[in-house]
């Protein structure tokens, strides 16, 4: 039973060896209901968990294919990979290497390493894609980085902003 997010960055929930998406609270909000991952394929399991503890309270239905740990287990590998990938700036391969060296053969048969790198370059290109540009000066938008000079002794003095005609 863990938590682990999706391509999407939406929550999933690990539960005997099947991934379950988040459907939503209960009106309370004490429980969250989850759906089998595989719902496309008519699986009508579902799940209720605590709000905080995430602690199963209640199954519903069976699921109608087996389950698969090693689907799983790559879940959280490329999981790890992306976070990886956003918070460092190594090559990919080397990304790739890191997440599954200790990675079982079954798992191994479920990744691709190729798609592995791929996602991986697709999320540095979200985390660093420029904003859109403004039509008018009042959406101008400034990310804060860009918003500070610090002068070099070499550089001298920058004109800010301009004021009038």
């Amino acid at each position: 039973m863990s938590l682990i997010l999706s391509n999407k960055n939406k929550p999933k929930f690990s539960d005997q060896g099947c991934l379950m998406w988040y459907d939503g609270d209960s009106s309370d909000g004490s429980k969250k209901f989850w759906r089998c991952d595989k719902r496309k394929y008519g699986c009508k399991a579902r799940i209720h968990t605590e709000g905080v503890t995430n602690r199963v309270v209640k199954r519903l239905n069976r699921h109608n294919h087996d389950e698969s740990a090693a689907e799983v287990a790559a879940a959280t590998i490329k999981n790890a990979a992306k976070r990886r990938a956003e918070d460092t700036q190594e090559q990919p391969s080397q990304i790739v290497n890191t997440t599954i060296r200790d990675a079982p053969p079954a798992v191994m048969g479920v990744l691709s390493k190729s798609a592995l790198k791929q996602q991986i370059r697709r999320t540095r290109n979200r985390a660093s894609v420029a904003p859109p540009n403004p039509h008018r000066l009042q959406d101008l938008d400034i990310p804060q980085p860009y918003r500070v000079y610090k002068p070099t002794p070499d550089t001298g003095c920058v004109l800010v902003s301009k004021t009038g005609n």
